[in-house]
């Protein structure tokens, strides 16, 4: 992923403009917090298809964002405030978490 990050950047000039490590290291946390949005949608949205009760875009930026952040979260609800239990069984959306926790020491290390 972050080999992507860097090839994109470079081919698009921006890693001029990101060249100061603080800078380096918003930018860097900005795209993982999206791509890993976007991987908590699909998830979302596969393991809801039946129930049809996917939670909202923006809920799924807010716990990206979160987590990102290691701010930390008390309990994970839905949009209406009902608990949502499947996180807690779903092994894919563990393993995406991780990754993300994970990407935290990655990119704080590539922006030193």
């Amino acid at each position: 992923m972050i080999i992507l990050i860097n090839s994109l950047l470079n081919k698009s000039g921006v890693n001029k403009i990101i060249s100061k490590p603080g800078i380096k290291f918003l930018y860097y946390n900005l795209i993982s917090t999206l791509i890993f949005t976007c991987l908590y949608i699909i998830v979302d949205i596969i393991y809801s298809i039946e129930a049809k009760n996917y939670s909202d875009y923006c809920y799924w930026l807010w716990f990206s964002l979160i987590s990102q952040t290691t701010v930390g979260y008390n309990s994970i609800t839905d949009n209406k405030g009902n608990s949502i239990n499947w996180i807690n069984n779903n092994m894919i959306f563990k393993m995406i978490n991780i990754l993300q926790l994970i990407s935290i020491f990655i990119i704080t290390a590539m922006s030193i």
